[in-house]
């Protein structure tokens, strides 16, 4: 789960992780499949498809782990914050925002009882904890991949693959 949407990936395309050029070279299992049979339609209005680094390194490392088809992607606030007036800018979510994004992400977790959940950053693994009472299937926080922490979020990854599915 990541911390909210951002203007050049889950703010286009809908879905937490992704970007218009990702679902485009059939990087995002399901969410391309439905893409491809709905005819390719353009996301956007750009004149190339769109890319956002932290969904490209995501999916980099869970096609890497083996993850990538048993995924489910969410966003702490499912709603794109961004500057006032700027659509076409990032902002952290305020508290409130990440309140309001408690309750569908409590119905997400109840429809998946026992998942392992992992928490991109800060504001994921805090609401992760507050959604789910008990904590069950948590298995924490990884290192979110920007700012050059794709290496600390893969090795993240990694170690919670292991701590999930104990061989």
């Amino acid at each position: 789960m990541g911390e909210a949407p951002g203007w050049r990936g889950c703010a286009v395309t809908g879905v937490p992780f992704t970007s218009e050029a990702l679902i485009a070279s059939g990087a995002i299992p399901r969410v391309s499949d439905l893409w491809m049979a709905m005819g390719r339609p353009r996301l956007s209005l750009d004149h190339q498809p769109g890319t956002e680094a932290t969904a490209t390194i995501v999916w980099k490392v869970l096609h890497k782990l083996g993850l990538a088809e048993t995924t489910i992607c969410w966003n702490a606030c499912p709603w794109h914050p961004h500057l006032e007036g700027n659509p076409l800018s990032n902002r952290a979510p305020f508290a409130r925002e990440v309140d309001a994004g408690l309750e569908p992400l409590r119905l997400l977790l109840e429809a998946f009882p026992g998942v392992a959940t992992v928490g991109v950053g800060a504001v994921a693994a805090r609401s992760l904890l507050e959604a789910r009472r008990p904590v069950e299937g948590a298995i924490g926080q990884v290192r979110h991949p920007s700012y050059g922490g794709a290496s600390l979020f893969a090795e993240g990854l990694a170690t919670a693959k292991r701590c999930a599915h104990p061989r």
